[in-house]
């Protein structure tokens, strides 16, 4: 029979408005962040900026290599000072960041403010990390993130309509970023009464909710908790494919706007089409946590090898669309929709599990924080290199000669998992 205790159900209230707080929250954070892939065509034809591929891909490598120091240097504080404070500070401050960088007319004067709020950016994931942790049981970690692993797919997906709306409707670039600044700020003023640190926090304990596994977790500094993540040798595979993944997931961040402006889209279409990368996500992220759980009995590895093996094939695939095109008869414009969404799929539902699910089986409730700032920090030093490195690449190659290099980057992180088939990642400390 269950349990309807006024205290079990004031738990059970509490943790669903926390998750429902992070989830929204976290969504939010990336009104102030997807805004920047959907300004670059606006801001290029703006005659007063200069504003080019290399100055785009500049800061876009530069505030994402701000992030992975961030994620270095701040994944610790989440489990020092607590989730809340982490993910907080971080929603405030990167909106702020935002809305100057609105106002800004120089490069220099962009990349300071774009990388001010790169790095502070870098506190929510860990802070939402480290408050899961404390309010769900192991035993449902790869459900529980696969679900909250859905905020940064349909934040996504709902900043690149809101940015596709502003453009369509005659707003400037200047707009993309003021106007997502004070969302965020209105957002976390909604969202900060809700979002508790953990059940002790609030006076709950095991005795009154055993199932949630919220006994008293004593804090422990930073070394302590890298010795925590770093014992298990696997880890270190983990991070390298957080490397790759990162990689990947942020060339399609950046750059989807663009493919599609290349295939004839008009900047408002190209931005409102590039929301089927996170909606597929969505998906793949639901599904990568579910199957974890159900079927593989909380061996992560499994399903990111099959699921990365599907991406290899799509992103080769991609390489040769005008090809394939021709093969099936239908217009590269359609064909690329269908495989941005399938790249989607499966790619972002084995990314979502890297930093969020395999984070907090590392690093526990001791060093959860700590463990989903390395896994990020390494991912997002990969993903420094998607802003230039691919501007770069595609002025001297193409754009297919970057999809066979994705597509071999993928299938080796494919062997990898394999390697790992049968291993559980799981933390006591």
């Amino acid at each position: 029979m269950q349990d309807r205790t006024p205290r079990t159900m004031g738990f059970l209230f509490h943790r669903n408005a926390t998750f429902m707080a992070l989830l929204f929250g976290y969504a939010a954070y990336y009104f102030c962040r997807q805004n920047y892939s959907l300004a670059y065509l606006p801001m290029k034809l703006d005659p007063t900026l200069h504003f080019d591929e290399i100055s785009y891909g500049t800061i876009a490598s530069i505030g994402t290599l701000c992030y992975a120091v961030g994620k270095f240097t701040t994944g610790g504080i989440a489990d020092l000072r607590g989730g809340r404070f982490s993910f907080l500070f971080g929603l405030f401050v990167s909106a702020l960041a935002c809305i100057c960088f609105g106002f800004g007319k120089h490069f220099y004067f962009f990349l300071i403010f774009w990388c001010i709020g790169r790095f502070v950016q870098s506190m929510g994931w860990s802070g939402l990390v480290n408050i899961m942790t404390h309010w769900f049981p192991r035993s449902s970690y790869g459900t529980a993130m696969g679900v909250m692993s859905l905020n940064y797919q349909f934040g996504g997906v709902i900043a690149t309509f809101l940015a596709g709306f502003l453009i369509s409707y005659g707003f400037g670039w200047r707009a993309l970023f003021i106007i997502p600044g004070l969302v965020l700020i209105g957002f976390g003023l909604l969202l900060f009464p809700f979002i508790k640190a953990s059940p002790e926090s609030l006076g709950f304990d095991a005795i009154v909710h055993p199932q949630a596994h919220s006994t008293t977790v004593k804090k422990q500094n930073y070394l302590k908790s890298l010795f925590v993540v770093f014992e298990d040798r696997s880890f270190f595979l983990i991070c390298f494919l957080s490397f790759v993944l990162t990689f990947l997931r942020e060339c399609f961040n950046l750059w989807v706007p663009v493919l599609f402006s290349e295939y004839g889209s008009s900047i408002s279409v190209a931005a409102m089409k590039s929301a089927i990368f996170p909606a597929l996500g969505c998906l793949g992220t639901i599904f990568a946590g579910w199957v974890s759980d159900r079927f593989f009995h909380t061996r992560r590895t499994p399903i990111m090898a099959l699921m990365l093996l599907c991406l290899v094939v799509f992103l080769g695939l991609f390489s040769q669309i005008r090809t394939v095109s021709v093969w099936l008869n239908t217009s590269p414009q359609v064909l690329s929709v269908f495989f941005i969404g399938m790249i989607g799929f499966f790619l972002l539902g084995p990314y979502s599990m890297v930093g969020g699910v395999l984070a907090m089986d590392f690093g526990g409730k001791k060093s959860a924080g700590t463990a989903s700032g390395v896994l990020d920090g390494i991912g997002y030093v990969g993903a420094s290199v998607a802003g230039l490195g691919v501007a770069k690449l595609v002025q001297f190659k193409s754009w297919s000669y970057l999809f066979i290099i994705m597509s071999g980057l993928a299938f080796f992180c494919f062997l990898i998992c394999c390697l790992s088939w049968n291993k559980k990642h799981s933390s006591t400390k």
